[in-house]
């Protein structure tokens, strides 16, 4: 389906002035700490690679609001760090607790979600004038350069809306045709028309400053920043699929197509707005509605007070189902969207919107058949070794997808493209 996807791209799309790619370095060590960033607060693995995948060593969260970019007064960068430093303590300890021994990473990696980042695919089509010749690596400097401009344009554009700077931080090969057939291996075939195809994740800057401060307050060394969408949809189990991440500010949606974000969607309403805006037995100010929720979430409560919150909850869930019904339309385009959806973070461990949406009647054009919701937990992503059974709920589903990322093996293909890919936005960066 990504193939008649990107067929149909427009090639007039937008982006960004300033680039700062985090790729990951080569090191010897096999440790990594793990963070994220959020508006409940930060979340911290201890993780090793292994030749049978990546090893959960310890965990660690520290409450508080520790979204870098939240509207208002956002957190300074010394109270996330003091977060970070919890997390990863906490998270230092539960490893030494589990394996006796003294672990600790010099390299973190860290991952971003929410209503400031954006994702778009983008497709660079050519026509060779030499289609009897093989097609090798020096046809994709010609490609790479078009295809980063039209990012850069997209990023310059969001930028410019909303007067933030915007960076290009991470990037996945959605496919590279030649002839409408995957090229395999570059030097290998021949043909007339190659198409590439690209999905580019940019955050604002001021972001990705703080993030690199933030793990240097902690003793690491920033290795990369990824779009947590990415990670999630390579790992998750199948290849066609809907991801739905419900946090505390927002929910995200993303269309995968053979393990690959093809479209994207954000909207700023999670299970705060959620509470906030439920009808209480006695009205209540935002701060307590949110406590009250978040100890329901955690299956605290009366049961009459449990009673009371899960009359309201269908109520409550109309604006967050119009929304997320507006972002699935979005996403599909003119194709129907794949019949799986898996929904994750903090918002699926509620119980009530699970059930709403199977109960719900879907237009029948939106998915390619009955749509069939589940919650994924972190047990279910692929190269993940949790055998101390750390990692349970959905909300670890976004580090555990970091952390199985990192014995992923990159085809040989998609590794050439995307180092040339970095390799442009350095001497864009530079010039």
């Amino acid at each position: 389906m990504y193939r008649k996807r990107f067929a149909n791209i427009v090639a007039d799309q937008e982006d960004l002035r300033r680039i700062k790619a985090a790729t990951p370095h080569n090191t010897h060590s096999n440790r990594r700490a793990l963070l994220d960033f959020g508006s409940s607060g930060a979340r911290a693995l201890l993780v090793s690679s292994t030749p049978e995948g990546t090893l959960v060593l310890g965990h660690g969260t520290a409450l508080g609001n520790a979204a870098l970019l939240a509207e208002g007064t956002p957190p300074s960068a010394e109270s996330v760090s003091r977060l970070a430093d919890q997390a990863l303590t906490t998270a230092e300890h539960h490893a030494n607790s589990l394996t006796h021994q003294t672990i600790v990473a010099d390299y973190g990696q860290t991952i971003v979600s929410g209503v400031w980042l954006k994702g778009n695919l983008f497709v660079q089509k050519q026509t060779r004038s030499a289609p009897a010749t093989f097609f090798d690596t020096a046809e994709l400097h010609p490609l790479i350069t078009r295809l980063h401009a039209k990012i850069n344009a997209y990023a310059r554009t969001e930028s410019m809306k909303t007067q933030v700077r915007y960076a290009i931080f991470d990037a996945e090969i959605v496919g590279l045709l030649l002839d409408l057939l995957p090229v395999q291996r570059l030097g290998g075939r021949t043909g007339t028309t190659v198409v590439l195809a690209l999905t580019a994740w940019i955050w604002p800057s001021t972001g990705l400053d703080t993030l690199e401060e933030i793990l240097a307050r902690a003793g690491l060394e920033l290795e990369a920043v990824k779009a947590a969408p990415h990670v999630v949809a390579a790992q998750q189990p199948f290849s066609d699929t809907v991801l739905v991440d419900i946090g505390v500010q927002h929910t995200d949606v993303a269309l995968v197509e053979q393990r690959r974000v093809t479209a994207f969607s954000t909207f700023p309403i999670g299970l705060k707005q959620i509470a906030t805006t439920m009808k209480w037995p006695r009205p209540l100010p935002p701060r307590a509605a949110w406590a009250a929720f978040d100890r329901y979430m955690h299956g605290f409560g009366s049961p009459e007070g449990r009673a009371a919150i899960e009359h309201a909850l269908p109520q409550a869930l109309i604006p967050w189902l119009n929304a997320f019904q507006d972002a699935l339309r979005a996403i599909a385009g003119k194709e129907p969207l794949p019949s799986r959806v898996w929904l994750y973070g903090g918002g699926a461990r509620l119980p009530a919107l699970l059930h709403t949406l199977q109960a719900r009647i879907w237009p029948h054009t939106i998915f390619e058949g009955t749509p069939i919701f589940d919650v994924l937990k972190p047990a279910r992503l692929r190269h993940l070794h949790d055998i101390y059974g750390l990692l349970t709920g959905p909300e670890w589903v976004n580090l555990a997808a970091l952390a199985a990322s990192l014995t992923h093996e990159t085809e040989s293909v998609e590794a050439t493209v995307l180092e040339l890919f970095w390799q442009e936005s350095k001497s864009r960066q530079n010039t």
